[in-house]
């Protein structure tokens, strides 16, 4: 199995997130080749968009506003 380096695209998003949080609010961010192509609205969207535009190759979708991690609970009684 290949390893894919993300360091130039995680950087940049790191670089811009705060801008990012202000002018696209909770989107998914899209980089490629280190470079910010464009914020959606859902995760299927933004991957249809970057598999139609790049290919099978290497980019970064991230949501722009972190979400906490929830675990449903499941509770029974006895």
């Amino acid at each position: 199995m290949a390893v894919v380096d993300l360091s130039k695209n995680i950087a940049a998003f790191d670089e811009q997130k705060e801008a990012l949080r202000s002018s696209h609010g909770d989107k998914w961010a899209l980089f490629f080749d280190g470079a910010f192509e464009g914020a959606f609205t859902s995760y299927d969207r933004a991957m249809s968009f970057a598999l139609n535009k790049f290919g099978d190759t290497d980019f970064l979708l991230r949501r722009i506003v972190e979400r906490p991690v929830t675990i449903p609970m499941l509770l029974a009684d006895r």
